[in-house]
């Protein structure tokens, strides 16, 4: 190959490096995101507190009318456990029931946060004090925002954006696998 072959190709690539590299900025100066953490909800004012889950159950699967069906569902602490389909312990839970039109318990999407029974609802609290023996534990409802739902490997993926208190938010993710009783 000759030399005057040569010049063409040597200022094609100069020009690309020169394009890359004034192209090409500093990524220092993006801000900071915090790192997405699973299995753990805060909740409060400025979401000050937080609480670590893992257990979540299938409580009840049933069809409330010719189209709509309802999941219960409680994810938990640990130190809420279950023994041979039964509950036991106090702690930590949330209290989730969605509101779907197939005959599948868990169906994938966004419910939104509401105290109806339609389909695409969920009616939704927590409490930081779940007696599983305790037919009247106390909930605090939440009042508005989303709960999305979708499968994740064996488990799920359920993400929960919610206000309580007229402006207390709850927010986390659960991931993991969901045990029927």
């Amino acid at each position: 190959m000759t030399t005057k072959n040569l010049i063409p190709i040597k200022l094609v690539l100069s020009l690309f490096l020169i394009i890359g590299i004034n192209s090409c900025s500093n990524d220092d100066d993006l801000p900071e995101l915090p790192p997405i953490t699973f299995n753990v909800f805060c909740y409060g004012p400025d979401l000050q507190n937080n609480q670590g889950v893992r257990p979540a159950y299938l409580e009840e699967f049933l069809q409330i009318s010719s189209d709509t069906y309802s999941t219960q569902l409680l994810i938990t602490d640990e130190n809420i456990t279950e023994n041979s389909g039964t509950l036991s312990g106090t702690g930590f839970a949330i209290d989730l029931e969605f509101f779907g039109n197939r005959n599948t318990p868990l169906q994938s999407g966004t419910y939104e946060i509401n105290s109806t029974q339609e389909i695409g609802d969920v009616n939704a609290g927590f409490s930081e004090n779940y007696d599983t023996g305790n037919n009247l534990n106390a909930i605090t409802a939440f009042e508005s925002g989303f709960i999305r739902v979708s499968p994740y490997s064996t488990g799920f993926y359920i993400e929960i954006d919610a206000v309580y208190n007229t402006d207390e938010r709850f927010h986390g993710i659960f991931l993991g696998n969901v045990t029927q009783l």
